[in-house]
């Protein structure tokens, strides 16, 4: 096997930050689903791989989470009609509006255009 054939069957390591209030969430269990832009950076992801999130009010508070499925999609709007969200984080009887603008304060329109969504899917380990 050649070493690049090799390298694809190792879990890679990726580290991101979350705000206070999602850190507390993916530590509780109680956010299972994080949402990014579909960038180059989250391009690189996949099922199997380790996120190291670090929590941007404390530094040195961090947790590991693995990967266990990711889907990708072409905005916000359908990602948020297929996905539970709940386990993204927001309460039971939030709106779409809601749950876009709240997106909206971290990628804008354009961004979200250009690049697509995922939701990735993760378990504290």
């Amino acid at each position: 096997m050649e070493k690049s054939s090799l390298e694809n069957l190792v879990p890679a390591e990726h580290e991101m930050w979350l705000n206070a209030n999602a850190f507390s969430m993916v530590k509780s269990g109680s956010k299972t689903i994080e949402l990014r832009l579909y960038d180059e950076k989250r391009r690189k992801l996949k099922t199997g791989d380790k996120i190291t999130f670090s929590n941007r009010t404390d530094k040195n508070e961090k947790i590991d989470t693995l990967i266990i499925d990711l889907l990708v999609f072409p905005s916000l709007e359908e990602m948020f009609n297929t996905i539970d969200g709940i386990a993204v984080g927001y309460n039971q009887d939030a709106r779409l509006q809601e749950k876009l603008d709240n997106m909206h304060k971290y990628y804008s329109p354009e961004e979200e255009k250009l690049y697509g969504v995922c939701a990735i899917f993760v378990k504290v380990i």
